[in-house]
């Protein structure tokens, strides 16, 4: 009996549903068999969020047409003995040391604003997904028809309590039951055969590594390929065998480390002298952190990268001591800047201007001169007199009829007598002052220090408390696919997904939403 010569799939990604979707997929199907009991025999490379919300999704597209003695029709290959790997056991805590998972990121916001908060590279790109796909509401009422709790944090970042109740009600999806799982099998080699409507389109060779034996090699025959690999340089290798170009992998998403050495102990006036190990992190609320890269090439002037967002700053634990600076402004220039970062060996300085919504050095030194008429005998190194103020839309008190808000000091009190000490060159004089003691030139020189403070770094910090691992910047160009439904533009029949793609999110929840 003849049959279509094309199975005319489409996937439509799925824009982020939840965790795992390091990019969504749901496939629909354009055209069916002619033969009603042939279905699409789905491969997908991965195991991990993003490929395992691809095979519900397809599975999804796919019910009107199956039923309870329906083979499965999707396969996934998982080099290691586990899925979901990458939600596992990982987590960060709340200053109630409550802990919690980030899954999505500000719901709340319009789409572009989303997107230029959270994706650095690649966002004009992938805007058609997350508007005509799943939007960021929708994904988070996904998971909440799952029953899993959400919460939203004041920055507007998605959480939920537990990341193995997210990993199981994925694992427990009725469309599970049309996945076969192909744990402990590495993925060889792919090669796309000429379709003759007869033979399947792909031939995958793979590998059994729970075998120790030598003749552990066989292949497996699929008609449509999603590529769910993360930023595996395996997973690169098999797209560049299909015929794509692809980003060198660059590290991504880590803080700045400064190593504690003789040479940096006798150095004065260090940001965070006055920090112990015993500290907890201390988190400067909204910064804008700056790195400029020196000129390369015949340019003109040096590159300049900057990020907004909150600043944690630290000692590191057992092992190297040092001290760091992260958070979510350095999440977001180390992404933007992961090759510029590359080039210096991941040394250099940033500026941190810690009052970046007050405005420029003028405005600061102006609300610190009138601090320092109104408040002239406060020690200078009491607290930082400049505040942040964030308004809490979302908490509405009816008897004072106003917004919630929250109030925190610019520049935290534990490192703020560090800062002041560095205007005076890291003498200690400056410790017994008072606000009046202070000259209308060091008021000057204390504003342009909070505008730009200096910190020199020598390596990367990464939060265990962030998976344990740096993200990997770069992947397939994303001209060479069709951005609404992701498929190959050079190759029928294949598709990728998550963060195999050039796309980078600012931090975990934001990765988790491609």
């Amino acid at each position: 009996q003849k049959m279509t010569p094309s199975i005319g799939m489409k996937i439509s990604f799925l824009f982020g549903i939840a965790l795992l979707i390091s990019l969504s997929c749901s496939l629909s199907l354009s055209e069916a068999l002619s033969e009603a009991t042939k279905f699409p025999n789905i491969a997908i490379i991965g195991g991990g969020s993003s490929g395992v919300f691809a095979a519900i999704a397809a599975v999804d597209e796919l019910q009107a047409t199956l039923n309870d003695n329906s083979s499965p029709v999707v396969t996934i290959y998982e080099t290691s003995n586990e899925l979901l790997r990458d939600l596992k056991g990982i987590g960060e805590f709340d200053d109630d040391d409550t802990p919690h998972v980030p899954l999505l990121g500000d719901t709340s916001k319009k789409v572009r604003e989303l997107l230029n908060d959270g994706y650095p590279r690649g966002r004009n790109e992938i805007s058609s997904i997350m508007t005509k796909g799943f939007s960021p509401i929708m994904q988070r009422s996904w998971f909440e028809e799952k029953g899993i709790e959400l919460r939203a944090e004041r920055d507007g970042c998605v959480v939920a309590f537990d990341a193995e109740l997210v990993a199981a009600a994925l694992e427990r999806h009725e469309a599970t039951r049309y996945i076969s799982i192909k744990k402990c099998t590495k993925v060889i080699d792919i090669k796309e055969r000429d379709s003759d409507g007869l033979r399947a389109r792909f031939e995958i060779k793979l590998q059994d590594k729970s075998s120790k034996s030598k003749d552990n090699f066989f292949t497996a025959e699929h008609d449509c390929v999603i590529l769910a690999t993360g930023s595996s340089f395996q997973g690169q290798k098999l797209a560049k065998s299909l015929g794509h170009k692809c980003i060198a992998p660059m590290r991504s998403m880590f803080g700045f480390l400064r190593y504690s050495n003789k040479s940096s102990q006798e150095a004065p006036g260090h940001l965070l002298e006055d920090l112990t190990q015993s500290d907890r992190q201390v988190i400067a609320p909204f910064c804008r952190v700056s790195f400029k890269h020196k000129k390369v090439n015949g340019q003109k002037r040096p590159r300049l990268f900057k990020a907004f967002g909150s600043v944690q700053f630290g000692v590191t634990g057992s092992g190297i001591i040092g001290h760091y600076v992260s958070g979510r402004a350095t999440l977001k220039l180390s992404s933007i800047a992961a090759k510029e970062l590359k080039d210096c060996n991941f040394k250099g300085t940033v500026l941190i201007h810690f009052c970046p919504e007050i405005g420029q050095v003028e405005e600061i030194y102006e609300k610190l001169w009138d601090y320092r008429q109104v408040n002239p005998n406060e020690p200078l190194t009491k607290r930082c007199p400049l505040e942040y103020r964030e308004i809490d839309y979302d908490n509405y008190d009816f008897e004072t009829d106003t917004f919630a808000a929250y109030v925190d000091d610019c520049v935290p009190p534990e490192i703020w007598g560090a800062l002041c000490r560095m205007t005076e060159k890291g003498t200690s004089t400056i410790e017994n002052k008072s606000w009046g003691n202070l000259s209308n030139k060091k008021v000057r020189s204390l504003a342009d220090m909070i505008v730009a403070c200096p910190f020199d770094f020598d390596g990367r910090y990464l939060s265990p408390l962030r998976g344990g691992s740096f993200v990997n910047a770069g992947g397939v160009t994303l001209k060479e696919l069709e951005m609404i439904t992701l498929v190959s533009k050079l190759v029928s029949g294949l598709f990728y997904c998550g963060k195999i793609l050039n796309v980078d999110g600012t931090s975990t929840e934001y990765n988790r939403m491609i």
